[in-house]
């Protein structure tokens, strides 16, 4: 909608202050980002920059006294549906027996006899293995 510039769009933009010649802008970012989003090889990404747009559109609804619900809500709902396309990245979250890899350490390592910069270091690993699993082989 944003694209086209329909006056009711002209409208809410000029009432949480922001001028015309942004909502094409603004319009582009938000396509790409979701677009980022829906390619699964890039959707954590895509995931990262979709909630950094929302974030700007909560600190912009915050700014007039505007209820923000709607924005964090999107948000928690783009990360619920990346966690349930991407069984790895729900690997790496310790929410049940199956947890993160090496879930015996990374649990209580947080907290317990092992540090806080022993877990943070396997949380770190667990990442950096998720990322180089989703590269491309090769040419």
């Amino acid at each position: 909608m944003k694209l086209l510039k329909p006056a009711a769009v002209l409208e809410e933009f000029e009432r949480l202050g922001y001028g015309e010649h942004l909502a094409l802008w603004i319009g582009v970012l938000e396509i790409s980002c979701a677009v980022i989003y829906l390619i699964p090889r890039t959707a954590v990404l895509g995931a990262i920059l979709v909630t950094a747009y929302l974030g700007g559109a909560t600190a912009t609804h915050v700014r007039i006294g505007d209820p923000f619900i709607g924005p964090v809500n999107v948000g928690v709902f783009v990360w619920i549906g990346l966690l349930l396309r991407d069984g790895r990245l729900r690997g790496l979250l310790p929410l049940s027996s199956g947890g993160a890899p090496d879930a015996h350490r990374a649990g209580p390592a947080i907290f317990g006899r092992q540090g806080h910069l022993q877990g943070a270091k396997d949380h770190f690993v667990a990442l950096v293995r998720f990322w180089s699993a989703k590269r491309a082989p090769p040419l």
